[in-house]
């Protein structure tokens, strides 16, 4: 690498870059860390959860962990993250986001599902992402089309 290109393993080196509107596929205690954590990036998130009662889980997990953010010295105001973020029971709230990243229960059936619903509802140069820990993202691209966009975090 020449002087003038920094190297991209540098911290700093890479300009962050966080998507304008993120979507959580599931708001249990990783889907709300997940969405908690691109709310304090400045993105606004939309968490979609499977019916109402988990909707309002989703949305206290979020909240209890922006309040704790703020405890823990935060310098940013309660109402603004709290309005940055969206709790849905259809995907069709994925609409617009740059981003979604499922994360629901390891169960293979449950997930293919989930993405199926996700993919359905982003634009075609939306990615999506899985946060699974024990499926092999290989296994859960194949039913996606196309499954270029789909990537593992």
């Amino acid at each position: 690498m020449s002087d003038a290109t920094p190297d991209p393993m540098t911290p700093g080196a890479t300009p962050r870059r966080v998507p304008e509107r993120v979507g959580v596929l599931g708001g249990g205690r990783m889907g709300a860390g997940i969405a908690h954590a691109f709310v304090l990036a400045g993105a606004r998130v939309t968490i979609v959860e499977r019916d109402e009662d988990a909707a309002a889980g989703a949305r206290e997990r979020v909240e209890q962990a922006i309040d704790g953010s703020l405890a823990r010295g935060l310098d940013a105001d309660r109402a603004s993250l709290v309005a940055a973020l969206e709790i849905a029971t259809d995907a069709s709230a994925f609409a617009g986001c740059g981003l979604v990243i499922e994360a629901v229960p390891e169960d293979p059936t449950l997930k293919a599902e989930a993405l199926a619903r996700a993919e359905a509802a982003i634009d075609e140069t939306g990615v999506l992402a899985t946060n699974t820990s024990s499926i092999g993202i290989a296994s859960l691209a194949a039913a996606l089309a196309p499954p270029h966009r789909f990537v593992g975090l």
